[in-house]
């Protein structure tokens, strides 16, 4: 499998992983089964945007996220632990699931760094060529080879397929947990996911609680924003090869809900948990066309 590297150098990348048919992923799904670790952790879990590198603030993270050149990164503290911790894998192995279920342990439960930690490794290791966009941490093109090399294939429509393909193998894991950090970004500090502390109390709205109208319009807008960004780039002009970017974004707005709904809701959670870990870990998320 050849797949020439982002940067137009004309240098080829030899990955392991197969891609012979077009896949798509189920973002519902994908977020239940986010919802399945987090329950299954051990010990408490929460959303603590308070213990990262620098302090929050809403609207420098969206800079992080959004705004090039960047002059700064929000950081877990926990990206190379992990990073060694993938390193250690066989090739073509790790799914988005498992990667999760290690972030969340070497971050304590904590699910907002469970999600940076994740992408800012793989955003800086995606992008390591572009040191006008990105901060420059040193990273080689043989780092970010050996990394991404370590994941399944979750497009089947890579760019070594030629030219009828323009998938982005290294993008597409990063930008998952991008927008998912995106659609979390408006949630305030939750000390315990999954009691009764983060559930905002009933009110008039008739069957719905003032948490489900909230929720709704966070999850449509961020469904809209994720979207329409790309498509104002192809209206625009972007020349941009992979047509596919909307609907990536999309799986990441849609796990970030099903995540957030169903981990804060056990009632929901007990309805579907029975048979979900087979389903997890046997990527069911991942639908083969």
């Amino acid at each position: 499998m050849l797949f020439f590297a982002p940067s137009g150098n004309a240098q080829i990348y030899n990955y392991s992983y197969p891609s012979r048919q077009k896949i798509t992923i189920n973002g519902d799904l994908l977020g239940q089964c986010f919802s399945l670790a987090t329950a299954s952790y051990p010990g408490k879990t929460g959303l603590d945007k308070n213990k990262m590198n620098r302090s929050f603030n809403e609207g420098e993270f969206m800079d992080y996220l959004t705004i090039e050149p960047r002059s700064f990164d929000y950081k877990s503290g926990k990206e190379q632990e992990l990073k060694r911790w993938i390193l250690s894998n066989p090739d073509n192995s790790i799914d988005p699931f498992v990667l999760y279920q290690k972030s969340l342990e070497l971050n304590n439960g904590n699910v907002w760094n469970t999600v940076l930690t994740i992408h800012q490794l793989l955003r800086s290791h995606a992008r390591y060529y572009d040191h006008v966009r990105y901060i420059n941490e040193g990273i080689t093109e043989a780092d970010s080879h050996n990394l991404f090399n370590k994941f399944i294939d979750i497009r089947g429509d890579l760019a070594e397929r030629k030219d009828a393909f323009h998938g982005d193998h290294d993008g597409t894991w990063y930008r998952i947990w991008g927008v998912m950090l995106y659609r979390m970004l408006s949630e305030g500090n939750i000390d315990d996911l999954l009691g009764a502390k983060c559930i905002l109390p009933q009110s008039t709205f008739g069957q719905k609680s003032l948490l489900d109208i909230i929720r709704t319009y966070r999850d449509a807008r961020t469904s809209v924003e994720a979207v329409g960004a790309e498509w104002m780039k192809q209206m625009m002009g972007w020349p941009e090869k992979d047509k596919r970017k909307a609907e990536i974004n999309l799986v990441g707005a849609k796990a970030a809900h099903s995540l957030l709904d169903t981990i804060e809701r056990p009632d929901v959670y007990r309805a579907w948990r029975r048979d979900s870990l087979k389903v997890c870990r046997s990527r069911k998320y991942l639908q083969i066309q």
